[in-house]
């Protein structure tokens, strides 16, 4: 099977690749990183507004940008909720305002439990993508 055609790129963000060889998915060369899209945490990383936060998404979708990060990678990824959950609220806002989500890839939560910062209403033990890597680490 071959990849469907692609329009020629606005900007370096449209020069999409494949994510990865067994994916069959592919991104912008840079995925936004979302930790600091919010007002919750105003005192840690800083708040932006939601008005600024999907004046940003506009940009980047304009300029051909279509990967979009929602966690925080190890060794930070105790903080898998920041901002409160602000950015992932606020991304499914604006993918269905904008009808974009089929031209979007996320990339969220594989390192640790979906809501490890509230008292668990489910069991969580497989839902970490990388607890090898702190078995590993902490030796």
């Amino acid at each position: 099977m071959t990849a469907p055609p692609r329009l020629p790129p606005g900007s370096l963000l449209g020069r999409h690749g494949l994510l990865a060889p067994t994916a069959s998915v592919y991104v912008s060369p840079v995925c936004l990183g979302g930790m600091n899209f919010g007002e919750a945490w105003r005192g840690r990383p800083g708040a932006c507004s939601k008005e600024t936060c999907f004046e940003i998404l506009d940009y980047r979708h304009e300029q051909g940008g279509n990967f979009i990060h929602t966690d925080v990678p190890p060794p930070l990824s105790y903080l898998t909720i920041y901002q409160d959950e602000e950015f992932e609220q606020w991304i499914g806002e604006w993918l269905s305002s904008h009808d974009v989500r089929d031209e979007m890839v996320l990339s969220t939560k594989s390192s640790s439990g979906y809501k490890v910062n509230s008292a668990p209403s489910k069991i969580q033990s497989n839902v970490g993508g990388d607890g090898g890597w702190w078995r590993w680490r902490r030796r």
